[in-house]
């Protein structure tokens, strides 16, 4: 945890330190995101319905660690308790449950920078950042009973999709997507005592633009795409050290993160989302493991 801090700490320096030395192009490049923000269509379109609530349906209230309700994590909300139910809450054996839930999540749930917004709100929207794509899989695992926390992946490096942005976001404010990029939020699921990781921040639709695979529930994401974290941390809920300095740097970064970054990303979302329905995901995903030479195809 101390290093896992110090990195945050330093981050945050080096961000700071950006704003201070390039506040015009700060704003120039924000002003622009903006525009992009009100020319686009801001709501998606939800491929889900949310269940109508019923005060008979079956939630599991406990004050138990890794099952009870926490900040960002409302387990108890009418919403989270019908679509928990609609995902087999309480009728299916824990396993077959969270893997509804980890199906639901990674198909249907957006990524997109935007601030914290909690379960209930990435529910309701159909999008929200890592942390709420995780944090959305914890909720609904939680409400039906199933333990559940998030792992942080913390990056030495940005990312490579990052580093490739030069011709939407001058080089000079790449760490401004570096610093939210640094965080890799996973989450884990306890199914008969083991701890299972769960991917669900990356639609097959963004992994399909990147010609990577789908990770599958229970599989590791270090397994499937390669990626080596500097730091692993596990948490009951996101602390304010983390959720406070992320939300503020997302709105002084707005107009970068949410519109003109947001724009690119829209878009690659569109070109893998055609890929996937030409070849279809199950083909797609046997294809892009056998390029990995260290995964299998699968069956």
């Amino acid at each position: 945890m101390p290093q896992f801090l110090l990195s945050i700490g330093q981050r945050i320096i080096g961000l700071l330190w950006m704003l201070l030395r390039h506040p015009l192009l700060i704003s120039k490049a924000n002003t622009k995101g903006n525009r992009i923000i009100n020319q686009r269509k801001k709501d998606i379109e939800l491929p889900y319905k949310i269940p109508e609530y019923k005060a008979d349906m079956f939630y599991k209230k406990s004050f138990e660690k890794y099952l009870r309700k926490v900040r960002l994590c409302e387990c108890d909300a009418p919403e989270i308790i019908a679509m928990a139910n609609e995902l087999g809450a309480g009728k299916l054996s824990d396993r077959v449950f969270a893997e509804n839930v980890f199906n639901f999540v990674k198909n249907n749930i957006r990524t997109r920078n935007v601030p914290v917004l909690g379960a209930v709100e990435t529910l309701k929207r159909g999008y929200g950042s890592c942390f709420d794509s995780a944090g959305l899989f914890i909720t609904l695992c939680r409400s039906g009973g199933v333990k559940a926390r998030y792992k942080i992946y913390l990056h030495r490096e940005p990312p490579e999709g990052i580093t490739t942005l030069t011709e939407v976001v001058d080089e000079k404010l790449l760490d401004a997507a570096a610093v939210m990029a640094a965080f890799y939020t996973l989450a884990e699921v306890n199914i008969g005592g083991q701890w299972l990781e769960c991917e669900v921040d990356s639609p097959p639709e963004l992994d399909a633009y990147w010609n990577v695979p789908i990770a599958h529930f229970g599989e590791k994401v270090g397994t499937v795409k390669g990626w080596i974290p500097h730091d692993v941390v596990y948490l009951e809920k996101l602390p304010l050290r983390i959720f406070l300095p992320t939300n503020i740097m997302m709105r002084l970064l707005k107009g970068i993160l949410e519109g003109s970054i947001a724009d690119v990303t829209d878009k690659e979302y569109e070109i893998g989302k055609k890929k996937l329905e030409e070849i279809g995901k199950k083909e797609y995903d046997k294809k892009a493991r056998r390029q990995y030479g260290f995964l299998p195809p699968l069956d």
